[in-house]
């Protein structure tokens, strides 16, 4: 009975902590993402010129792997798995937008001979 009458009397309080917690993982979770959208050209680009055609499984797993361990622990906490598969596929889309605009990102990727 001490809790409910202590939480009616600051519920004020406790409204603007929870207000405060959600804003703070929702500024963390999407400053995470720009990052990751930021690396994944690079990753896309590297793990294409690594693996080759025919293995989009292993290159898929292998940018989610170095999502991972560029991810702060909090952040893992945030950002689902479903979340990291979209971003791949995002990042994909637009590496091979970049692929067919330069020719040396293309070559790095080993896209082009």
């Amino acid at each position: 009975m001490k809790i409910i009458l202590w939480i009616l009397a600051n519920w004020d309080s406790i409204a603007v902590l929870l207000v405060a917690l959600i804003g703070l993982i929702v500024y963390i979770r999407r400053n995470g993402i720009k990052t990751v959208k930021a690396l994944l050209l690079a990753w896309i680009t590297q793990v294409e010129a690594e693996y080759g055609n025919g293995t989009g499984a292993l290159k898929k797993a292998e940018v989610a792997a170095r999502i991972y361990a560029a991810l702060p622990n909090v952040l893992r906490l945030f950002i689902s798995e479903s979340t990291i598969s979209k971003l791949i596929e995002s990042g994909l889309i637009y590496a091979k937008e970049v692929w067919a605009k330069n020719n040396e990102i293309a070559a790095a990727a080993k896209l082009i001979e």
